[in-house]
């Protein structure tokens, strides 16, 4: 009990001292100096810290995000694809048999490229076609044709000239065009300019071949040569009215100078052929035969004048001599392209050929003495051959060739439009000398209207009557009108003879 008393009591002092007294703890009484212990029972007070978690509920404030998805009608217009079986019919074009088609087109060596290209592009839209392209010189073309005609042998398109186109026309080597272009929407035929088309026109008033190149009389010249003899631009002349043959009479008479392979004229003859002759024909009021070609009228005034004026140049040697033109390197447009002539009656192509130090110049030819200015336009022109197997499909090339291949010959600078929507493309305006003024191609052909005819033995009175009639007065042997007098009973005979 004591040592109960005494843990007791040291633990309490012990908590005292530590400053843990609670209630009952010993208390000092001081009195009279004395310190008296009185033991006070106590009952053990034993102090245990226990932590009790008590859940208590408190209202809190929390913000809950919540998606609630609400379905709402809405009137929307949609497309909604259904399936509908639809039965479609499609025309397909009947496949084409394969056919071989032969074409003849005029043998000029620096065109075989276009040629070349006109051929390989046509088949290439056409695979069923097979074409053979072959050239035939010109003197040849209508030996060959009827040649074919009269032995069954198989060809389609062939070229036709101005003068032979009667020829083949009467004798059935061609076929005629009208019911073709009449029967095809598609063909332009108001795009060309007439007067290209009514030289293929036969005297049954129907039409024989379409031109593809066309090459209207130009006359070229040398700006520098005429500045020397005073003489001003002649296209700048021509658009004031003022290029007349006076003029171009006055540059071959002033034009002459130097002497030997140096000497220069004024320009060359007028180049030997009927065909070109008739134009002067016109210009001095004449003309060449009757309206149905069954006489001449190359002895009459107009006719005999013009012939005149023509022999005058040559026996007067205002212009160079044949000889002497045909022994000169290139003839006499070399001589031109030499410096040797001003002015050369030449052709588009003959533009290609004029090297940049040359300041050229083109013109049509001059107004006449009658005032007229008409030009003479020949054509490389095609047809349907009368003994094609395939007609139709000769009309698809020929189509081809006359609207579309024709660009390839305004790369090569061989023609200028024959179609008036072409003046304006790229191609032709491209092929042109920075010299070249579009205008001038296009007032050569605008002033061909006028269409001299070919009857079927032209080559015959050009070659055997004509020529050999000018020859003669040049040489002196006869006057104009005794030389026309003697040839027109022999021309008119060959006229009215049976084909």
């Amino acid at each position: 009990m004591d040592r109960q008393r005494h843990v007791s009591r040291r633990s309490l002092l012990k908590l005292a001292g530590a400053g843990a007294l609670g209630t009952g703890a010993a208390i000092a009484l001081a009195a009279c100096g004395e310190t008296q212990i009185v033991e006070v029972p106590v009952d053990r007070v034993v102090t245990q810290i226990v932590e009790k978690v008590v859940t208590q509920q408190v209202p809190v404030t929390k913000v809950v995000e919540k998606i609630v998805t609400q379905q709402v009608a809405v009137e929307v217009q949609k497309e909604v694809p259904v399936e509908v079986q639809k039965i479609v019919t499609v025309e397909v074009a009947p496949q084409r048999p394969p056919v071989t088609l032969v074409a003849w087109y005029n043998q000029i060596e620096y065109t075989k490229p276009a040629w070349d290209n006109i051929s390989s592009a046509y088949t290439a839209q056409n695979p069923h076609v097979t074409l053979k392209a072959n050239g035939v010189p010109h003197p040849d073309a209508v030996t060959k044709y009827l040649t074919a005609l009269a032995g069954g042998e198989s060809m389609d398109i062939v070229y036709v000239h101005p003068q032979t186109n009667s020829v083949l026309a009467a004798r059935g080597a061609v076929q005629p065009l009208d019911d073709f272009w009449n029967n095809d929407s598609e063909f332009p035929l108001g795009d060309f300019y007439e007067g290209l088309l009514l030289q293929h026109q036969y005297l049954d008033g129907k039409f024989y071949a379409i031109p593809m190149q066309h090459a209207p009389i130009l006359l070229i010249y040398n700006r520098d040569s005429l500045a020397e003899l005073g003489i001003g631009d002649l296209w700048e002349m021509d658009k004031e009215g003022k290029w007349t043959i006076d003029v171009h009479t006055d540059i071959l008479e002033r034009g002459v100078a130097g002497e030997g392979e140096n000497q220069t004229w004024g320009g060359r003859e007028i180049p030997a052929a009927l065909k070109i002759y008739y134009l002067w024909v016109w210009g001095f009021d004449g003309s060449v035969w009757n309206e149905d070609a069954t006489a001449t009228h190359l002895n009459e005034q107009g006719s005999v004048e013009a012939f005149e004026y023509i022999t005058r140049l040559i026996k007067d040697e205002l212009v160079p001599s044949r000889d002497f033109s045909r022994a000169f390197p290139g003839g006499a447009e070399g001589m031109f392209l030499s410096g040797n002539l001003r002015t050369y009656w030449g052709a588009k192509w003959t533009t290609t050929k004029v090297p940049d130090d040359i300041n050229a110049g083109i013109v049509p030819p001059y107004m006449m003495p009658n005032g007229t200015n008409t030009n003479r336009d020949a054509t490389n022109a095609y047809g349907i051959h009368g003994a094609s197997n395939n007609p139709e499909e000769a009309w698809d090339l020929l189509k081809y060739m006359t609207t579309e291949g024709i660009v390839e010959m305004y790369k090569v600078g061989f023609t200028a439009p024959t179609r008036k929507s072409h003046e304006d493309l790229a191609v032709w305006l491209n092929s042109l000398a920075p010299w070249e003024d579009p205008a001038v191609h296009r007032a050569a052909v605008e002033r061909y209207d006028r269409v001299f005819f070919h009857p079927v033995r032209y080559d015959e009175i050009n070659n055997d009557f004509v020529l050999p009639a000018v020859d003669g007065v040049i040489l002196g042997e006869e006057t104009v009108q005794e030389a026309m007098d003697r040839i027109t009973p022999g021309i008119d005979e060959l006229l009215n003879e049976p084909l």
